[in-house]
């Protein structure tokens, strides 16, 4: 395994571990912690994308990412949240969810992300993770 694709990994790894971590905290925190969360992850995903050189002054044009198909994804799994949140279900279905999005969103980010894996050093050319 190159150096690049460990990084890709790693990189998809944290994001998709934000993302189901989202998932059990708007189906079962109370209502004040959704908020609250959203400004730490947001906080970290910047954090670690700038880490791992998917933004900055060297790239040109989009960011990574993989879309439309991840955004579609994203918003079932919160869609799912949603409905879920105050029934008697959630505290058994918020954690599925929350396992379920995690492989979803890692296999689908491992298979079809967008990974800059030359940003630090190069031009910052995109190169796909697969």
């Amino acid at each position: 395994m190159t150096e690049s694709r460990k990084s890709s990994r790693q990189y998809w790894l944290g994001l998709s571990l934000v993302y189901a971590v989202s998932l059990s905290v708007f189906t079962l925190a109370p209502d004040s912690w959704p908020l609250v969360f959203v400004m730490a992850a947001l906080l970290f995903l910047i954090v670690q994308a700038a880490y791992y050189g998917q933004i900055g002054r060297k790239i040109q044009g989009t960011f990574a990412t993989a879309t439309p198909g991840v955004g579609l994804l994203a918003m079932t799994g919160g869609a799912i949240a949603i409905l879920l949140r105050g029934s008697q279900a959630a505290y058994w279905a918020g954690p599925l969810l929350s396992v379920a999005g995690f492989v979803a969103m890692f296999f689908f980010l491992n298979r079809f992300g967008r990974f800059y894996s030359g940003s630090r050093d190069d031009q910052g050319s995109a190169s796909p993770s697969s």
